[in-house]
């Protein structure tokens, strides 16, 4: 007897549905989305599994290589593709998009999406871990300029790691520059100091991954 698999992954929990080959439920319930949880679920039928699914997302890979160390295969489906075969549902749930997800399956109607390699995804948090400090610094920087423009100071643009030290020879001798500055300065301090150490991080990331390339 062959079945299909269908999950729908979210941040708490995910839906499990098991289809037999003439589409008929055989298993459907909710779990903790951890690998774990669904590599139980699931165990009673790895022998005649034929697929597991679910859809593309980040947590979608991390439990499909989980899975994968416990020798389990699912595929990655393509998010736009199975919105589009969902979307007839009339009532739509987390249970009813599993069963969708599993015919799916049954019926080969997806797209698989191709799993990004473990250098890849490293470097993907390094670079998302960055930009979003650079984003915050970026903040402080306009605040910095806002604030001392009113009083008639400007600083060059294009300045990011020596702006600190520049911003603090502008305002020396005005004490409520200072007070009002300095506390942003040191908010800005940190963050240059990490950001710096995650682009040492990423660009050695990338060079390992252009020399196994």
């Amino acid at each position: 007897m062959k079945h299909y698999a269908g999950l729908d992954v979210s941040l708490e929990t995910t839906a499990v549905c098991v289809l037999d080959k003439d589409g008929e439920i055989v298993c459907e319930t909710s779990v903790v989305s951890h690998a774990d949880d669904i590599f139980s679920t699931l165990s009673p039928y790895l022998k005649t599994l034929e697929g597991i699914g679910l859809e593309a997302g980040p947590l979608s890979e991390f439990l499909v290589c989980c899975l994968k160390t416990k020798g389990v295969q699912a595929i990655l489906m393509e998010t736009r593709r199975v919105h589009a075969a969902l979307s007839a549902i009339p009532v739509k749930t987390d249970r009813t998009d599993a069963c969708g997800i599993a015919h799916l399956m049954r019926m080969g109607w997806y797209q698989p999406v191709h799993l990004i390699t473990p250098a890849a995804r490293d470097l993907r948090l390094l670079l998302s871990a960055r930009e979003t400090l650079g984003r915050r610094m970026r903040d402080l920087d306009n605040s910095i300029r806002g604030l001392l423009r009113g009083f008639g100071l400007r600083f060059p643009v294009g300045v990011r790691g020596q702006l600190c030290a520049l911003v603090r020879e502008l305002i020396d001798g005005n004490p409520v520059l200072v007070e009002a500055i300095a506390p942003l300065l040191a908010a800005r301090d940190e963050p240059l100091r990490f950001y710096r150490r995650l682009f040492s991080s990423s660009q050695a990331t990338l060079s390992t991954a252009f020399m196994f390339a």
